[in-house]
Order: C-alpha cells, then sequence, then structure tokens
C-alpha cells in the first residue's frame, strides 16, 4: 500500500480533506524528515523512530570519527504498538507472482475539489498536473534514460516534467510548464527503481498511452502545489 491508496482510504472514510491535499502535505512532511536526517537529527514519526547510529570501532572514548573506519547508519525502530501489531499478523501463501519491472496502468487529472475531471486514462489539457499510476515506476538512477516525458501520437513533440511533485513506487505526480495538445500520447518510463533500493544496473523501461481532452489554454501560477491547479 502506498501514500495514494492511505489518502484515498481516509477520504473514504467521510473525510472533508481532499486526497490531493493529503498526498501534497505528505511529500512536504517527507522531505522535512529528510533535511532532519541530513541534520544528524532524530526523528519520531509516532509509530517508531528514525535514528542516526555510528558504525566501526573506535579505540578509546577519545577517539575521534573516522571516515575510514566509521560510518553512519540510520535506524527504524518500531514503537511499543507497532511491535503489540507484530502478535496479530498471520502467514498466508501469495499466490501473485511479484512484480518486478515497471508497469504503467493509467495517466489521469484530478480536478480542484481531488476528483477525476476526465475519464479513464484521459487528462486535461488545462491541467499541468498529471496523475501516473503503476507498479515499480518511483523514477530512481543515475542513468540519462531514467527519467518520464511524454510523446505525441506522431513522434513531433515530446515535453519532460518541470518537476515531480510525487515519486512514489506505484505514484508520479508531474507538473508540466508547457500544456500538452488535445490528441494521443504516450507517457515513456525509465528507471533503475527495485523495491529493495538496490539499483538495477540497467534501466528498465515501461510506456502507457492515454488521450488529452481539448480545453482552453492555461497560465501556470506554482507547480509546486497540486491545488493550484
Amino acid at each position: 500500500m502506498d501514500i495514494q491508496e492511505i489518502a484515498r482510504r481516509i477520504v473514504e472514510d467521510r473525510s472533508e480533506i481532499r486526497e490531493s491535499t493529503f498526498i501534497h502535505t505528505y511529500g512536504l512532511i517527507k522531505e522535512q524528515i529528510y533535511a532532519a536526517l541530513a541534520r544528524g537529527e532524530n526523528v519520531d514519526l509516532g509509530f517508531g523512530q528514525l535514528s542516526i547510529r555510528v558504525k566501526g570501532q573506535f579505540e578509546s572514548a577519545s577517539d575521534s570519527f573516522d571516515p575510514e573506519r566509521n560510518a553512519f547508519n540510520i535506524v527504524f525502530t518500531p514503537s511499543a504498538r507497532t511491535r503489540q501489531l507484530e502478535q496479530h499478523l498471520r502467514a498466508y501463501k501469495k499466490t501473485e507472482p511479484t512484480r518486478r519491472h515497471p508497469i504503467l496502468t493509467e495517466v489521469c487529472t484530478y480536478d480542484s475539489m481531488g476528483n477525476r475531471d476526465a475519464a479513464f486514462n484521459t487528462v486535461r489539457s488545462d491541467n499541468p498536473y498529471i496523475h501516473l499510476i503503476g507498479f515499480n515506476i518511483k523514477v530512481m538512477g543515475d542513468h540519462p534514460d531514467c527519467k518520464l516525458r511524454f510523446r505525441s501520437a506522431d513522434g513531433k513533440t515530446v515535453v519532460e516534467p518541470a518537476v515531480l511533485i510525487l515519486n512514489e513506487r506505484n505514484h508520479l505526480l508531474a507538473g508540466l510548464r508547457t500544456p500538452l495538445t488535445p490528441g494521443e500520447w504516450t507517457a515513456e518510463l525509465g528507471t533503475q527503481f527495485q523495491f529493495s533500493y538496490h539499483l538495477y544496473k540497467e534501466p528498465r523501461y515501461t510506456s502507457h498511452d492515454f488521450t488529452v481532452t481539448d480545453c482552453d489554454s492555461y497560465t501556470v501560477q506554482d507547480i509546486h502545489h497540486p491545488d493550484n491547479a
């Protein structure tokens, strides 16, 4: 389960907050967590704590940190309630094969109320925030092909996002500066991501066709906030 599914379930429980707001807020919180860890701070998440520890040996109490012998390690320690859940877990046989390659299943847009504003697998050209749903689609890796782009059906136009507002395993949210013209398009994605976070040596690829509906032109005020769409 990813953050999009969590947000969807919260909204289904009659929350007055939009799904897109939950997702955007989560992205902001996540960046603050990364920043805190980069400053050397431990982070209490409520259901557990991220702690920074030092690995390696020290010859004495006054011995200094030596990058040749020591390294920092970020450790997750579950809370007491999280550990209690272990007692209620049950094993079952998994019959569905594990998905390893990236797979795109849908490309869509949402309106200002957090609802899809077009038919299935269709986006509006006046909406600069494009959601991509799938499996193992997190964009990671230093290979030049590790990126997301949109290609028109005739192959003459290629648009790359100005920013990936959300970059999760099963959900991407791309912010565009250049609108997609009405017609048929293909989302193309390359990534070295795999679930263990040990990157593949070579990128894995996926693509997905979708339709852009005819809408009025728009002006992007702030591509970093999906609720402004």
